[in-house]
């Protein structure tokens, strides 16, 4: 998501004022924070962004969702709410966890793995969910994610300068750099 953010800026950098595609050329370090500024916001808002891609709804099984809130609040542990994610015909059974505030977080749970499992082992699952926000693994994921942002960023700035005709004028460089970005 943070990948297509960046994309669909790119574009509309074309539509801007002259005078604010001339700053921000002269400034790419202005442009970099925002990019940064636009992956934490991915971070923080991640749990709007998957319910508008995935078909989901509040877990209906209050016994569960009480005995999640047990554990979580014996571990000091906060999320806005569990979902269901409905995956079709596909047979995911999986479980995730997405938003690093509180206030945001949600906990998402597959309906074959509810179908398939029972419900001491779906507790399990959601409290291993519960581990990842007890351990912040959301928020070092976050710093992977800037961590290799910002090295993407000065390999592209260091291929400009050293293969500046390679990188900036032929199909195959622009889609070397989207490769790279991906590994």
């Amino acid at each position: 998501i943070p990948f297509f953010g960046f994309l669909v800026l790119t574009d509309l950098f074309r539509f801007a004022p002259q005078s604010a595609q001339t700053y921000l050329n002269d400034h790419p370090l202005v442009s970099y924070v925002l990019l940064l500024l636009l992956l934490g916001a991915a971070y923080a808002n991640a749990p709007v962004f998957l319910r508008s891609l995935w078909r989901t709804e509040p877990l209906p099984d209050p016994e569960l969702v009480m005995r999640l809130r047990v554990i979580a609040a014996k571990h000091g542990l906060d999320y806005r709410r569990i979902s269901v994610w409905y995956t079709g015909r596909a047979r995911i059974a999986n479980a995730a966890v997405a938003g690093i505030f509180p206030r945001s977080r949600e906990i998402f749970v597959t309906d074959w793995l509810l179908k398939h499992l029972d419900r001491d082992e779906v507790e399990a699952v959601l409290a291993h969910e519960l581990g990842h926000i007890k351990h912040r693994h959301l928020w070092v994921y976050l710093g992977f994610s800037l961590g290799y942002f910002v090295a993407y960023l000065l390999v592209f700035e260091a291929a400009q300068h050293w293969l500046p005709l390679v990188v900036t004028e032929t199909p195959l460089g622009s889609a070397a750099l989207v490769i790279a970005f991906f590994y």
